[in-house]
């Protein structure tokens, strides 16, 4: 069901997006998909000094950018919620069993 619904209820933001592309393009317009050097060099800025950080500093940015804390977070989550069903086909009686396995 995901699969069906999923495409049907974002083609129309797809669609919005493509047309909105195409119309930009036309009227030379610069993308917001487009790298910072190409928005720099656009806009005749400088180009930004190259930035060298730490292994530390790395990981920090990273994990920050990339919000590592909150997709930990949903797969915990996600996991939690499809445990009681993976382990109830396991189990003696099911849900019925109120003896520990252990």
């Amino acid at each position: 069901m995901f699969c069906i619904l999923l495409p049907v209820c974002v083609a129309p933001a797809l669609v919005v997006l493509h047309i909105g592309d195409h119309r930009a393009k036309k009227l030379g317009a610069m993308s917001l998909a487009s790298s910072s050097a190409t928005k720099r060099e656009e806009l005749g800025l400088e180009s930004a000094p190259a930035v060298h950080r730490t292994l530390y500093q790395s990981f920090r940015f990273y994990w920050t950018r990339l919000n590592a804390f909150g997709s930990l977070l949903m797969g915990f989550a996600f996991a939690l919620l499809l445990a009681p069903n993976t382990l109830s086909t396991t189990a003696e009686n099911g849900y019925k069993n109120r003896k520990p396995s252990w």
